[in-house]
């Protein structure tokens, strides 16, 4: 306890932190550039004072006071009734410190700007009058991860928090969301840099203990850093972490090698940006610029690894050169934080601007009236600019901005660690249900987790230095756009119009196509893409290239979502007569075949998933009741869609739960086609048998004593020779990349009793078959556009082009009669 007869010893710093300096710097080439503008602030000099607080809030209170009483090095006995020495302050970097700032600062109505703070409570305007950030709050953050979490149906996770008002606060906002989300948190630790490693390794024990596999970390980057440490010293591996925007664009951590564990993370990141000029003022940076600066010259030590104070081998010479360097500080490619700085900066400026505008019109200019902090602080609240990185500035009456974020994937790099990828955005301006948009196909997740998709058929999956514990039941689109090139030739259509979805599916899939179609010497006329969400203007436009084009055959690579618009359009055009090819995603949906309006569809060929039969799956799909989960509120959900009814009213149109699923005939209960369900099916018994094959090798181990338990690891190196035969008959096993055998059913869509459209078996592909047998067709069975009986074909060809041109166009085509 401290006499208060002395002055107290000063804070003692830890580590030099190179980010921090970063930040002051950022702030020096704001000001600088402000200054020499002509148009913000003309005639008109910032200045500026930087004080080290070492993440202490004695030393923020310290800072704060030194501030606004205008005095440096010593305490005096000048009064604090005087104005202000400065009319914003801009800091800090954590939620605690910056609580005691502008806690401190705010009576006297000086605008506190921070970068970094996050945390909600400082959204609390009565406690926070005159506080602003131009960072988002972790309201909106907390959310967004209670989101994520939801969206890739992990309902069952762990938390870990920093101790102290960022990670006691974050979790908390978490917890509530993650609750409304149907999401169930298994622990809940709280760790603090400061702890002993004793605290981080019951911290440790609790996670190996715990049943849940993902992880959400909501901490500083400064109390993460100890346990991570001795997670490598335990070699914890396999979990899936999900972080909070204050470690998950860590460099630092990101090029430690040791830390390759966090492989597959993802966490919201602030959006980044590009500071034209950042990067040649940050290593333009040197001490003779300031000669008694000692923070610089600390930068310059811990930088070069030298000393100012020696001269033997290990001193600094000052020749040494930050531009050869690449480090924290000189790297510009993650200026997500430093850009908040950039934008704290220039919202100073601009309200300053706006002060000195009005003081310079108004009717008391004789008086030669100064800026105030409180008119500042007034303007401050209304102040809205653009910077040039064209981004807009304002903030809500809490004194936020509005809350976008980037959603970062930690991938590998090859050697130098793992790097960020741009996955997703969280934006908190759209609506409820578009605010949080994920690109999967992109995501790489926790390395030694096995994943198995049923449905994903892009063939960039098949990439293992991308996705190393990724496997699937279902084909890669590498096959089937392979084997569509083979159909298209086999019918002599070599001059064919393309449609695709506008994303990785679409996208991969046409571009593989294409490739085997120039081998095959198929020639495409046009090439389309189109997505769900495109206005109708641009189905109008797809709609015109198919009309113009002479082309008769269309190969339609398109999700169904996607397909759906297009087709409306055409319905609604009436155009018929084109021989269409379809994908897996649509060729065998049923909704399709049952429209009318598209029987239009009649003749399509396209590969589909072979069928299966699974006996039992009809009983237990339509003995499904509410009655035996009351409260998922999925299942109610799908009741009430089904039967058309509802739980929440009484009157004639309200459920009962005596309603029969037996008694429908819908895409449900229907198992005529079972071609993505049997992959289900199939993807599940993987699981278990790989699982099945870990605890036999266990329990026969010598170690079976120690009573050992499955590991991710263990069982994704079993998941890679696992092969087995379900009861269909069918026989399932993975290659080197992940993917099964590629087999599908050659399916041709014809007219049915009813009037709508039914899909005939009319052939096979098998890749596992030599190249001359893979596709086999019966063409006698095959009914072709227009209902006709005989196929479409390409009429001679006159052509003409003109040297170098080597694809020519026909000039027509016709049906035969």
């Amino acid at each position: 306890m401290h006499n208060f007869t002395s002055k107290p010893e000063p804070t003692t710093c830890g580590s030099f932190n190179l980010r921090g300096f970063k930040f002051a710097q950022t702030l020096i080439f704001a000001i600088e550039e402000i200054n020499n503008s002509t148009h913000l602030l003309p005639g008109v000099s910032l200045g500026y004072n930087i004080y080290d607080s070492c993440s202490s809030i004695a030393q923020t209170i310290l800072s704060s006071m030194s501030l606004m009483n205008g005095y440096k090095q010593t305490l005096s006995d000048t009064s604090c009734s005087r104005p202000p020495a400065v009319y914003a302050i801009i800091g800090e970097s954590n939620s605690s410190p910056t609580i005691a700032l502008a806690s401190v600062v705010g009576p006297f109505s000086i605008p506190v700007i921070s970068h970094f703070a996050t945390c909600a409570c400082l959204s609390d305007r009565k406690r926070y009058p005159s506080f602003f950030r131009t960072i988002p709050s972790d309201y909106y953050q907390s959310r967004a991860l209670a989101q994520l979490v939801k969206h890739f149906g992990w309902t069952w996770v762990g938390t870990v928090r920093s101790r102290g008002d960022y990670g006691n606060n974050g979790i908390a906002a978490f917890e509530e969301a993650a609750k409304q989300e149907g999401v169930c948190i298994e622990y809940s630790v709280a760790i603090l840099s400061t702890d002993p490693k004793e605290q981080f390794l019951k911290t440790l024990e609790v996670i190996k203990k715990g049943t849940a596999r993902v992880v959400v970390a909501f901490v500083a980057l400064g109390d993460f850093i100890p346990l991570l440490k001795v997670m490598v010293q335990h070699n914890i591996t396999g979990l899936q972490w999900v972080g909070s925007e204050s470690w998950i664009t860590s460099r630092t951590l990101a090029e430690t090698k040791e830390y390759s564990f966090l492989s597959g993370a993802l966490g919201f990141a602030i959006a980044n940006a590009k500071l034209m000029g950042l990067r040649e003022f940050l290593v333009n940076v040197h001490p003779d610029q300031e000669p008694n600066n000692d923070i610089l010259k600390e930068f310059w030590e811990t930088t070069f690894q030298c000393s100012f104070r020696t001269t033997d081998s290990g001193a600094c010479t000052g020749s040494e050169k930050l531009a050869e360097l690449q480090n924290e500080y000189t790297d510009v490619s993650e200026l997500r934080i430093a850009n908040k700085v950039y934008t704290a900066v220039y919202a100073v400026a601009h309200t300053l601007h706006n002060v000195l505008k009005d003081l310079k019109s108004s009717t008391n200019s004789s008086t030669k009236e100064q800026p105030t902090p409180q008119k500042m602080l007034a303007y401050m609240r209304d102040v809205r600019f653009t910077v040039k990185t064209g981004e807009e500035i304002v903030f809500d009456a809490s004194g936020d901005p509005v809350a976008r974020y980037d959603l970062v994937n930690w991938q590998p790099a090859g050697n130098v660690g793992l790097q960020f990828e741009h996955v997703g955005v969280y934006d908190s301006s759209l609506s409820s249900e578009q605010r949080l948009q994920v690109n999967q196909e992109r995501v790489l997740w926790a390395r030694n987790i096995g994943q198995i998709s049923h449905f994903a058929t892009c063939a960039c999956l098949s990439n293992r230095k991308r996705y190393p514990s990724f496997f699937r039941t279902i084909p890669s689109d590498y096959y089937q756009s392979r084997a569509l090139a083979q159909l298209v030739k086999y019918f002599g259509w070599t001059w064919v119009g393309t449609v695709r979805s506008r994303g990785d599916y679409g996208n991969n899939g046409i571009a593989a196509f294409e490739e085997a179609a120039k081998q095959e010497g198929i020639c495409i006329e046009y090439s389309e893409a189109i997505l769900s969400t495109d206005p109708r203007e641009q189905f109008l436009k797809t709609l015109e290239v198919i009309k113009k084009g002479t082309a008769r055959v269309v190969l339609a690579f398109v999700a169904v979502g996607d397909f759906v618009p297009l087709l409306n359009v055409i319905a609604q055009h009436n155009i018929t007569g084109i021989q269409w090819v379809g994908s897996e995603s649509w060729i065998t949906y049923r909704t399709f075949a049952e429209t009318k309006q598209y029987s239009f569809l009649s003749g399509a060929v396209g590969f589909a998933i072979a069928n299966a039969k699974l006996m039992g799956l009809q009983e237990f799909l339509v003995n499904v009741h509410l009655e035996q989960e009351p409260n998922n509120e999925l299942l109610k959900e799908f009741w009430e869609t089904v039967f058309q009814c509802s739980f929440r009213s009484n009157i004639s149109g309200a459920c009962t739960g005596s309603e029969k699923l037996a008694e429908l005939q819908n895409e449900y209960t229907d198992v005529s086609e079972l071609r993505i369900a049997n992959k289900v099916y199939t993807a599940v018994y993987a699981i278990a048998h790989t699982l099945h094959n870990v605890l036999k090798d266990i329990r026969y181990s010598t170690n079976s004593s120690k009573g050992e338990l499955p590991t991710p690891q263990k069982v994704l190196a079993y998941m890679r020779d696992v092969r087995f035969t379900v009861k269909t008959g069918e026989e399932i096993f993975f290659d080197s990349s992940g993917d099964p055998a590629a087999r599908y059913d050659l399916i041709n869509w014809q007219p049915a009793e009813d009037g709508s459209l039914q899909f005939k078996h009319v052939g096979v592909y098998d890749s596992s078959l030599p190249s001359e047998q893979c596709l086999q067709v019966i063409q006698e069975h095959m009914i072709w556009a227009g209902n006709s009986g005989q196929m479409l074909r390409a009429a001679p060809v006159k052509a003409t082009w003109t040297f170098p041109v080597t694809r020519f166009k026909p000039v027509h085509s016709v049906i035969d009669q």
